[in-house]
C-alpha cells in the first residue's frame, strides 16, 4: 500500500522508483506467505499439487486485473 500510495502521489525524481521498490517488496511477500501457509494449513503431503493449485488461481486471478 505504501508503493502505490508513493506512485500515485505523483512526485517526482526518486519516488516512482522508491514507489515501485515497495510494491516489488509487496508481491514479493505474497508470494513466500502463500508458500507457507498453504504448507502449515494442508501438511506437506500433497505440497506439490496444492501449491501449484493455489499458485495458479493467484495468478489467473492477477492476470485477469488488468485495467
Amino acid at each position: 500500500m505504501i508503493g502505490i500510495a508513493i506512485l500515485a502521489s505523483g512526485a517526482g525524481e526518486l519516488a516512482p522508483f522508491l514507489g515501485a521498490i515497495a510494491c516489488g517488496l509487496g508481491i514479493g511477500a505474497e508470494i513466500d506467505l502463500m508458500a507457507f501457509f498453504t504448507s502449515r494449513y494442508f501438511g506437506l503431503r500433497d505440497y506439490a499439487k496444492l501449491y501449484g493449485t493455489v499458485s495458479g488461481f493467484l495468478r489467473l486471478v492477477s492476470a485477469s486485473g488488468r485495467h
